[in-house]
């Protein structure tokens, strides 16, 4: 089949002599655009391509000879405003070259001076406290989807953190949908998990002596309330305690009050 017969096919199926690999390797490597060495041995930019992926060789890219004279400029027009991606289109090159070649010598500290910026550092976002909360979460057996919106991260992350810290269980996700099939919040182990730290809690004496003191001054107010409701003749419901306190500081006697309030009619209908 002669090359008129094939038409358009017949670039493609022409083999790859010795000359025209030499070509690629060439302009490959002095960074010549691959169009322009598919248009000189009149191939296709994929053709080109995928002869350089088999022959394992990399494009060198439009390369930048960074000269004092360029580091200048390139100072010059980060202190502008321009941005590395800016910079990047300017030369011809990447926005990483740019950058790590302004990290790697004077010019990126220099701007970042003159421009009153500093260089931040990563964040961690798996902190103590959210390693502890996640913790107890696992114990308390939330499902994965709860525990990933609570903590503001997805899945992957959520399942990533508790095999580090040794918190996966295969049974974990059998016994949640057995609970939630059951129509209960928690399952059956995290029940016994919460009524076990509350019997700990239980047997600290501080926290004993604090539940006691809560209990003591609530009874007592109870006490005290009673008290003045027996001495009043009336009671006053809490929405309406604020506006008898408000009549009392005005000058209005508790009868006059209760009867302004209409809780004296109240109690006496």
């Amino acid at each position: 089949m002669t090359e008129e017969a094939m038409g358009d096919n017949a670039r493609a199926r022409r083999f790859w002599t010795d000359e025209d690999t030499a070509a690629v390797r060439s302009g490959f490597a002095a960074g010549e655009p691959i169009a322009s060495i598919a248009a000189r041995l009149d191939r296709s930019a994929t053709s080109v391509g995928a002869h350089a992926k088999r022959l394992k060789i990399k494009h060198m890219g439009e390369r930048v000879i960074w000269t004092e004279e360029v580091l200048q400029r390139t100072y010059r027009l980060l202190c502008e405003g321009y941005s590395y991606g800016e910079i990047a289109k300017m030369y011809g090159v990447t926005k990483i070259a740019v950058r790590s070649r302004c990290n790697a010598t004077w010019v990126g500290a220099a701007a970042r001076e003159k421009l009153g910026v500093t260089k931040s550092k990563p964040v961690r976002f798996w902190t103590k406290e959210r390693r502890d909360e996640l913790a107890r979460m696992y114990r308390l057996e939330w499902p994965l989807k709860k525990m990933a919106k609570a903590l503001g991260v997805t899945l992957q992350s959520i399942r990533h953190q508790a095999a580090e810290q040794g918190l996966s269980d295969r049974e974990r996700g059998a016994r949640i949908m057995g609970a939630q099939r059951r129509g209960k919040k928690h399952s059956a182990k995290a029940i016994a998990v919460m009524s076990e730290k509350a019997k700990a809690r239980w047997q600290r004496p501080d926290y004993v002596k604090k539940q006691s003191a809560i209990v003591k001054s609530e009874h007592m107010a109870t006490i005290s309330r009673i008290a003045n409701d027996r001495r009043r003749g009336f009671s006053i419901p809490d929405d309406k305690l604020a506006d008898y306190r408000t009549y009392r500081d005005n000058g209005y006697s508790p009868a006059e009050a209760g009867e302004a309030l209409g809780l004296v009619q109240a109690v006496a209908a």
